[in-house]
C-alpha cells in the first residue's frame, strides 16, 4: 500500500473529495474537535498519525508526570505516544506500517486515536491547561469531515 492510497481511501470514506497531500507530502483531517495529521516517514514504510492536544507548562511537574503515566499504563494511550515539544505543545502520535495495513483496520485505528485525543484534551482542560488553536500548520491541507 502507498501513502497516496490512504489519502484516496479516507477521502472516499470521510466524504472529502478534495483531500490531497500538501507540498511536504502530508495531509490532515478534522474529526470532531481533533485535527489528525498524517505524515509519511521519509525512507520508511511507516507513517504517523499526529494530533496536537493543547499546551502544558514545562515546569508543571504533575502535568508532565500524568503524561508520562499515560504512556506507561496500558489504558493510557493504547499504542500511541504522548509527547511535549520545547514550546509546551502536547502531541499524541502513533506510528503505523503501510505494508501490513488494511483499510477497515485503519478506520478503527483512526477512531481509537481520535477518541484517545479527545480523552487527553479533556484531561488537559481539566488540569487548567488550555488547548492550542493551531493544531495543523498553516501550509497543511486539511478538510473537515461531516
Amino acid at each position: 500500500m502507498l501513502f497516496q492510497d490512504i489519502v484516496n481511501f479516507l477521502g472516499r470514506e470521510l466524504h472529502l473529495p478534495d483531500l490531497a497531500l500538501d507540498e511536504e507530502g502530508a495531509f490532515a483531517v478534522q474529526l470532531d474537535d481533533v485535527i489528525v495529521s498524517f505524515v509519511p516517514e521519509p525512507q520508511s514504510t511507516h507513517f504517523l498519525m499526529r494530533a496536537q492536544l493543547g499546551t502544558i507548562g514545562l515546569a508543571d511537574d504533575k502535568g508532565l508526570a500524568d503524561l508520562l503515566a499515560g504512556n506507561f499504563f496500558p489504558d493510557g494511550v493504547g499504542g500511541a505516544n504522548l509527547g511535549v515539544n520545547d514550546e509546551g505543545h502536547v502531541l499524541l502520535t502513533q506510528q503505523l506500517a503501510l505494508g501490513s495495513l488494511a483499510f477497515p483496520w485503519l478506520l478503527g485505528a483512526l477512531e481509537r486515536f481520535v477518541n484517545l485525543a479527545e480523552l487527553w484534551q479533556n484531561r488537559l482542560n481539566a488540569s487548567r491547561v488550555f488547548p492550542s488553536s493551531s493544531a495543523a500548520s498553516d501550509s497543511m491541507i486539511f478538510a473537515i469531515a461531516s
